[in-house]
């Protein structure tokens, strides 16, 4: 099975025109079709960079969030969607870019820093500072974190099965 993350996003801007023998930018789009409206939108801000679409999935989690954990307050709700959010977009382990593996004197070394997984790993400290909140209550909201990445990875990879299918791709 195919990954279709980097080819989704070539049919921003796209000729949409439908050709029976070749797989164009229309096809993409009509298999999207098929596929959760979430995890779309979160494609689509990933991989197309559309600001509309981070609204729209903005707005989604915060309410996904909000059912999840009723007692959180709405500032606190706000900044762990917009943390989460960021994480997603920006997952790249900063010192390989990604690529699981650096080249040290002519030679493939595995990735220190990420340890050959290409994902940046965010520390607690990192999301403290970053969200403007003690780290004893970040520290408090791992399940919160754990709760919107999952749900984010796993409609990422469901929309990239449902796009492999309908494109056939198998």
């Amino acid at each position: 099975m195919g990954d279709l993350r980097e080819s989704f996003a070539s049919t921003h801007h796209a000729n949409l025109a439908w050709n029976p023998d070749h797989e164009r930018a229309i096809d993409k789009v009509a298999a999207s079709g098929f596929c959760d409206e979430l995890g779309v939108l979160l494609w689509r801000c990933k991989y197309q960079f559309e600001s509309r679409a981070y609204k729209s999935a903005r707005t989604i989690l915060i309410n996904t969030h909000s059912e999840r954990f009723k007692n959180e307050a709405r500032r606190v709700v706000d900044a762990v969607v917009d943390q989460c959010l960021h994480e997603y977009l920006s997952d790249r382990c900063g010192a390989c870019n990604g690529a699981r593996e650096l080249i040290v004197s002519d030679r493939r070394v595995v990735c220190e820093v990420c340890e050959g997984y290409g994902i940046r790993k965010y520390t607690d400290f990192e999301r403290a500072r970053s969200m403007k909140l003690a780290l004893g209550k970040i520290q408090k909201m791992q399940r919160q974190f754990y709760f919107l990445h999952n749900l984010m990875g796993t409609l990422d990879r469901r929309v990239n099965v449902q796009m492999c299918e309908q494109l056939e791709r198998l």
